[in-house]
């Protein structure tokens, strides 16, 4: 897979030196099996596509998805859980430390763990998820959690928008005239975010819902 990043990706991506990530945590009351962990990101990882790719930038800073050649394990860290608090600190951590785009899987997940109670803490870079994403890979790994022997499937990845666009579609003269200067407006905008300053963040936002717990049999 190379897949030259959307507007909205290549805005979000913001030079791939900032730390522009997404976070979602989630407390189990239960025991969580490390092993079983280890598989619910195996397959997790094998679902979605942009789980096992780099963002690699070309000669004038065009930034596009590369699939990994391994690919690499979702990355997992390991803390031990003290109190009740420790997820948040770990979350701000976690908003506020960059991902190596060029290198490291674009999602990583963090396991606060004690005998009875844990944290799982879902981080991604926000040129591939958003808030609604970030949660449903959490509710994937609490559903493979549940059922170690689910499959969840896979889907396929897909080279350029246009593979979602009609031949016909593509073939008329006047939308061949509209891709051609919707594509050269693109270019520019992303070599524009290419060039963006870095932004730097200091506190992130933070939003505790009601659904922060979950059983585990």
């Amino acid at each position: 897979m190379k897949r030259k990043l959307s507007l909205i990706e290549g805005t979000m991506y913001a030079g791939g030196q900032t730390a522009v990530n997404v976070v979602s945590s989630v407390t189990i009351k239960g025991t969580v099996q490390e092993s079983e962990l280890h598989a619910s990101l195996l397959k997790i990882q094998a679902r979605h596509p942009l789980l096992g790719s780099n963002v690699w930038e070309d000669e004038v800073g065009i930034p596009y998805f590369v699939e990994q050649n391994p690919v690499q394990r979702i990355g997992l860290r390991i803390v031990n859980r003290q109190t009740d608090q420790d997820w948040e600190r770990e979350s701000i951590t976690e908003c506020l430390t960059p991902f190596n785009t060029k290198n490291d899987t674009l999602v990583r997940l963090v396991w606060l763990k004690s005998e009875s109670v844990s944290d799982l803490i879902v981080v991604g870079h926000h040129c591939i998820c958003d808030g609604r994403s970030i949660l449903n890979l959490m509710d994937e790994t609490l559903s493979l959690l549940g059922d170690p022997e689910k499959e969840i499937g896979a889907y396929k990845s897909f080279s350029s928008i246009q593979d979602f666009i009609p031949p016909e579609i593509q073939e008329s003269k006047a939308n061949k005239l509209k891709i051609q200067l919707f594509s050269k407006v693109a270019k520019l905008a992303l070599l524009a975010v290419a060039f963006k300053k870095e932004i730097k963040r200091e506190k992130p936002f933070f939003y505790i819902g009601n659904l922060a717990k979950k059983n585990l049999p």
